[in-house]
């Protein structure tokens, strides 16, 4: 069903980049009726039953009358997506279950019920008297969305209501009390649960003579429920004592430092009872070090690396029970140093230069050994120089986006953890940007030749208007390199604002091929290719167009706050949602390729949304300047789902699905475009939902391990996986034949350690 629109909207126009428009909704849809019928599994009307119904995804839960002698309830509501579940006296409630309403319909629904088993006890201390107040979480093991929470009475008295049969998890826990954890089974009646108070630690550490060491270095950590910790340590003469800590298992680390620049540590279990106080002894007892490792650190052309920090430690996990230690020392300028006193013998060595990735040695000496140690870097590079005109060094200058810095004699270096082609630009005051590609190698760092920076050229013009002739005064011009074009992360460096009468300047213009993009918000875009000959350009600007139109699933029952994010060549961006209505309208920008994509907005403090976000295909447009254009959007319907999985998650990783069969780009920018216009993997959960609840909850997003493509059609698709880089994009091309219903599972390792993935420099 297809709404006419009537009338205009009020726009919100925020930021320049990727701002969000606001529709003013129109008049909304009329209710509709909706019967729901509780039942218990034998058939039997449920009398009495409340219903609980929210719309999705982030409307509040409403809670809507009781069901009559019939187990009937009748209530109406806006058209959309809603999710319901019954709740009754000796019950447990109903599963949650989606309901789909459509404008001028009637909808019917029918709930079911089970009984509900006792569940009851009371919460005393350890010597019988009641605790008042206490919080209990029950959790039933047959459903991971039911969590039941109640407080004991002033009898330390509890009664669960609407607990199923089975297994379940029951938390109890007070402040200033330890918590009690137990795993039991419904139903349970006079359950007594002892609540235990607050126990104390005390921690002693002793050198490898079997002295004390008095206010030494000293940690603990829980290894259950870590959030609950309290630490109010009090130093004695002796050791140090953690005063208030709930009952568990903790682990202790201590502290000691045999000679300046080497620490090692010692970790130990020690169990904290409640009211009761625990001692614990960290000994480094008859731990004795290798002795003195000297040498001195040479490249492989036998240079000393001077001004640099050599480091040694053992190879264990430090989180593991054990002795752990590490030295680090400074190199002189010929590169000698002493690790005075490691706590094993080393297989090898690691030496960390200012501002470069850490390398490591071939060997690593032995006591009573002063050798050369030769140390290479674990990957290649690419080593320069920036020149100014004069043949000068120039010493301050920023490379590929980052802020100036300096830089000794004019010399840089670029890491290449690859075998591929690199590219940076070169941004230095007072000149041209420089833009350098070469090839790097990755076991091998390579010269580069001189950079020769030139002061480029001026570039002036106007902003003008739609007519061509008016100035569009206090509007940011920005002057982009071709790479720069779709670099959402760092921001523009060169940018000029337009005069009183539009006018615009640059100067230190790079004479190659270079954009001029200015945003206007409502008044419109420019995204222009300056030519390397071009001196004075003026810039008019391309007016908006209006895109609107309904998101619905099945095409009739309509999707409120489902997000559109329109992307657009020159990020150019923008971005609104659907009204309780299904409707949206935007301004896009005009004669400029942009790819419309939905989101179903699934609040992202659920670990379990309810109903299930959808999934959208996106869909690409350019229209008109001044034009309008209607179009909406379904829900994807197929029966087909894939699912990506990599054995470890990393921030950098990302993927998306095309249809079809379309080759690996040529080009970044190709590739920034394929991006653009790939389907987004749905929104997943990537945790269980923890027992505390929102204080526990921590979603790892910028560490997804699974992306999951669902609702695709049967057919052929293409998976791209990606990883950011250093000096790039990493890219796999995945050929996906989707023949089957069902989902789909391909595990795939991270592009940065696959020889077949293609190399995107940026």
């Amino acid at each position: 069903m297809r709404w006419s629109w009537v009338g205009l909207v009020v726009m919100t126009l925020a930021c320049a980049s990727g701002r969000r428009q606001a529709l003013e909704s129109l008049e909304p849809l009329e209710e509709v009726a909706l019967t729901v019928l509780v039942r218990t599994r034998e058939g039997r009307p449920v009398p009495g039953a409340a219903l609980v119904i929210w719309r999705a995804p982030t409307a509040p839960p409403s809670r809507f009358g009781t069901t009559d002698a019939q187990g009937t309830l009748r209530l109406k509501r806006r058209p959309g997506r809603y999710s319901v579940h019954a709740e009754a006296r000796g019950f447990v409630q109903s599963a949650r279950t989606e309901v789909r309403l459509a404008p001028e319909s009637e909808s019917g629904l029918e709930l079911t019920l089970t009984p509900a088993v006792p569940f009851s006890g009371r919460v005393v201390d350890p010597k019988g008297a009641p605790v008042v107040g206490a919080m209990l979480r029950l959790m039933p093991s047959s459903d991971p969305d039911l969590w039941l929470d109640i407080e004991s009475d002033e009898q330390g008295r509890f009664a669960f209501e609407g607990v199923p049969e089975g297994a379940a998890v029951l938390r109890v826990e007070k402040e200033d009390w330890s918590l009690t954890r137990l795993e039991l089974t419904a139903p349970q009646q006079d359950l007594s649960v002892v609540l235990g108070g607050l126990g104390s630690l005390r921690v002693r550490v002793l050198d490898p003579q079997g002295r004390l060491l008095p206010g030494g270095d000293k940690e603990i950590t829980r290894e259950f429920d870590r959030y609950t910790l309290e630490l109010f340590p009090e130093e004695t003469g002796e050791a140090v004592v953690y005063p208030r800590l709930a009952a568990g298992r903790y682990r202790v680390r201590g502290y000691y430092s045999p000679a300046k620049g080497c620490h090692w540590s010692s970790v130990v279990e020690a169990d904290v009872l409640p009211e009761q106080s625990t001692e614990v002894t960290v000994s480094f007892v008859g731990v004795r070090g290798v002795g003195p490792l000297k040498g001195r650190a040479v490249g492989r052309e036998g240079r000393g690396l001077g001004d640099s920090e050599v480091s040694v430690w053992t190879e264990r996990n430090r989180d593991e029970l054990g002795t752990h230690g590490a030295c680090t020392v400074d190199t002189d300028p010929d590169g000698r140093f002493v690790l005075p006193d490691p706590l094993e013998q080393p297989k090898t060595l690691l030496l960390r230069a200012r501002g470069q990735a850490p390398w490591a040695s071939e060997r690593s000496p032995v006591p009573g050994e002063d050798a050369p140690v030769v140390f290479q870097s674990g990957h290649g590079g690419l080593e320069g120089r920036v020149l100014g005109p004069d043949g000068r060094p120039v010493e301050w200058f920023g490379l590929g986006g980052f802020r100036r810095e300096h830089h000794p004699q004019g010399r840089y270096g670029i890491d290449a953890f690859f075998t591929q082609t690199y590219q940076w630009i070169i941004d230095a005051d007072g000149f041209a940007t420089a833009l350098v590609r070469a090839e790097g190698r990755s076991n091998e760092v390579l010269p580069l030749p001189d950079v020769i920076l030139d002061v480029g050229r001026s570039v002036q013009g106007r902003v003008v208007a739609e007519d061509g002739r008016t100035g569009v005064p206090s509007l940011r011009v920005m002057l982009l390199d071709p790479s720069e074009l779709e670099d959402r992360v760092s921001s523009p460096t060169r940018t000029a604002i337009t005069d009183a009468d539009g006018r615009y300047r640059f100067e230190h213009v790079a004479n190659r091929l270079q954009w001029l993009r200015v945003d206007a918000q409502e008044q419109g875009t420019v995204l222009y290719e300056l030519k390397p000959d071009e001196a004075s350009v003026d810039l008019q600007l391309a007016p908006l167009a209006w895109l609107s139109g309904t998101v619905t699933v099945g095409a009739r029952v309509p999707l409120a706050g489902v997000d559109l994010n329109v992307r657009c060549e020159g990020r150019f961006d923008v971005s609104t949602s659907t009204d309780a209505s299904g409707r949206y309208e935007v301004r896009v920008p005009g004669a400029r390729e942009c790819v419309v994509h939905l989101t179903d907005a699934a609040p992202k403090d659920e670990t379990r949304p309810w109903p299930p976000p959808l999934a959208f295909s996106p869909q690409r447009i350019q229209l008109p300047p001044h034009s309008w254009r209607p179009l909406d959007f379904e829900a994807r319907q197929g029966p087909a789902a894939l699912h990506l999985r990599f054995p470890k998650p990393s921030e950098f990783l990302d993927a998306f699905l095309l249809p079809g069969d379309p080759p690996m780009p040529g080009t970044t920018l190709a590739m920034e475009a394929l991006i653009r216009s790939g389907f987004v993997a749905d929104w997943t959960p990537t945790i269980e939902r923890p027992e505390r609840g929102q204080e526990e909850l921590f979603y790892p997003l910028l560490r997804r391990s699974n992306y999951v493509f669902s609702a695709l059609p049967l057919g052929r698709y293409t998976l791209f996986i990606t990883q950011e880089m250093s000096g790039g994009l990493r890219v796999l091309r995945v050929p996906v034949d989707l023949k089957d219903a069902g989902t789909r599972l391909i595990t795939s390792g991270h592009p940065g350690e696959d020889d077949k993935a293609t190399s995107f420099p940026r």
